[in-house]
Parts: structure tokens; sequence; C-alpha cells
């Protein structure tokens, strides 16, 4: 399908330039449903016009690789891949520019669990999320009274959620221990329920706000 512009012209009839100009208005109502709503297209009632999605399709020879200093900017890419091999779908990514040349990709998540949750006064387990079964991913969470951050990752094997914690210097000495470790004692299975524990007294009785980033684990 073709554009013709400069249709009709002033010595021309109705008769010669109708198909031609039917042509147009067929290109004009393809390329407007493109990403948008118009005529007739919409998803779930928005107004003609609205943005029903943002492709930025690949581009085998041009790839951001850096931005104008102090510009920072992310992009997240649902079903496209915006770093590999142009064309190729259903993978899913962030990526994070800073203004030299460096960038950042995620691993490519499907999902995110965002929530809170209270360390108990004592060491012993407690719940942090339910995962959904054989999801794999990673958890990072912020107690802002102790300005204090936290990482660790997990797989659900179908059965049970496994958890590894990251390490890091305690603030009571400088010695290497967790803030909140994950659990992956087999001897205490939990299901499909992320949990964990809190050693030291600093850090128990305190809420922390966590993000958790998924996806099937595909084991």
């Amino acid at each position: 399908m073709t554009y013709t512009p400069n249709v009709p012209q002033f010595n021309q009839t109705i008769g010669q330039t109708q198909a031609i100009i039917n042509a147009n208005f067929q290109y004009l109502n393809t390329s407007l449903q493109l990403n948008h709503t118009f005529n007739g297209n919409a998803i779930a009632g928005e107004a003609a016009g609205s943005h029903q999605e943002v492709q930025m399709p690949n581009t085998p020879t041009v790839e951001p690789t850096s931005n104008p200093t102090g510009i920072r900017n992310t992009i997240y890419s649902f079903q496209k891949n915006i770093a590999t091999t142009p064309g190729t779908d259903n993978v899913n990514e962030v990526r994070t520019y800073d203004s030299a040349t460096h960038w950042m990709l995620s691993h490519m998540w499907t999902d995110t669990i965002r929530g809170s949750f209270t360390t108990p006064g004592g060491s012993g387990l407690f719940n942090i999320a339910t995962v959904p079964a054989g999801y794999w991913g990673i958890i990072y969470m912020y107690c802002a009274s102790k300005q204090v951050f936290c990482q660790g990752g997990f797989i659900d094997d179908g059965t049970n959620v496994w958890g590894v914690s990251c390490a890091m210097d305690s603030t009571s000495s400088f010695s290497t221990s967790f803030v909140v470790k994950l659990n992956n004692t087999v001897s205490t299975p939990t299901g499909h329920v992320l949990n964990g524990s809190v050693s030291q007294s600093v850090y128990q009785g305190k809420t922390f706000n966590y993000v958790i980033m998924l996806r099937p684990a595909g084991i």
C-alpha cells in the first residue's frame, strides 16, 4: 500500500482519481491505527487519538549508546527485544543509560511485586511475599528508618521457594553479615512464600519496603 501525494490535480476528474483517493484514505486509516485508537479499533473504550502502545522498532545499525551530558533515561521493552537480534520478540528488558557511554541491562523480568513488611522482635522466620510457583527473581529491600538497603535472589522449584541473600558489612561492626537473610533451609520448607530472618537486633522490629522482579524459571 502506498500514498500518492498531489491528488487530485486541477485538471483531473473524479473518475480519474477516485481509486487513488480511496487508496490514500485507506493508507491514512491504516497508519493512524498504528499504536493509536482511530476509527473503531478501541481496545477498552479509550478516546480516538489515544496511544495504545509506544513501539520502538529495532534498528540493526543504530543502537543508542549514550545520552547528552546530564541526561539519564530508562527504556522498558515489553515483548520486544531492543538489545540483541533485531526483530526478535517475546523478550522483556529494562535498559538504563547514564550521561556517559555506559548502560545497564537488567535481566528480562516479566512481573514485579511491591509491598512492605515489618521484621519481628526476634530472629525467627517471617513471611515477606508469596511468589508464583516455578518463578525466580531478585528482591530489593529498603528500611528508611535505618537507611539500609539489602537484596537477594530466589527460585521456586514448583514446590518451595528458596532464597539466597547478598551479604553486606554490618553497621555494628566491620564483619560481613546480613540485614535480612532469605530462607533456604531444607528443614523449613515454606511453600511459595518467600521468608527470611533478621539476626541483628538493630534491624528487628523495623519496616522494610521491597520490590521483587521475577519471571518463569523454566525448571
